[in-house]
């Protein structure tokens, strides 16, 4: 077997914190985005907006696979243990072939959607339906060309009572 893996962390460059535990190869190493994981995928695009970047910070390398795993979990515990906040869904070392029960619900929660209470979705058509946004929507679609069906819609539309 390869001992070709590695252990690393995510570093905010903002703040100096540690948000992330990884483990991998080579090739995961040249990544810092992780697609998969909302959480991570939110901070790393807000340090982009704000022109900053994502550091990483490799722990060990050249690892047996299950020493690397093990280092991971226990890299992942002690951040916790000492109230970091990770992005992490797992303990570590398995990645999400096995995940735990609350990470299963949290994925779960996560893919069904957020639901809006009716004062907020009640807010949300008020915003939606200001004179301000109202403009800045019709001033968008000025000067674009618009297909006879689509105007065939709209006078149909406009003349049912």
């Amino acid at each position: 077997m390869l001992d070709n893996h590695a252990v690393y962390e995510h570093i905010r460059t903002d703040t100096g914190e540690v948000f992330y535990v990884g483990l991998g190869g080579p090739d995961r190493l040249r990544s810092v985005t992780r697609r998969h994981n909302k959480y991570h995928s939110r901070i790393y695009n807000k340090m982009k907006r704000m022109g900053l970047t994502v550091e990483q910070r490799i722990i060990a390398d050249r690892l047996p696979k299950e020493s690397a795993e093990t280092l991971e979990k226990m890299r992942i515990a002690m951040w916790r243990a000492a109230g970091v906040a990770l992005v992490n869904m797992t303990a570590g070392g398995e990645g999400l072939n096995s995940p735990s029960h609350e990470v299963r619900e949290r994925i779960g929660a996560a893919k069904r959607g957020t639901k809006h209470s009716a004062e907020a979705l009640k807010k949300m058509r008020i915003a939606q339906n200001a004179p301000d946004v109202i403009a800045r929507k019709v001033a968008a679609h000025l000067g674009k060309p618009v297909s006879a069906e689509t105007r065939a819609k709209i006078a149909a539309v406009q003349n049912t009572p």
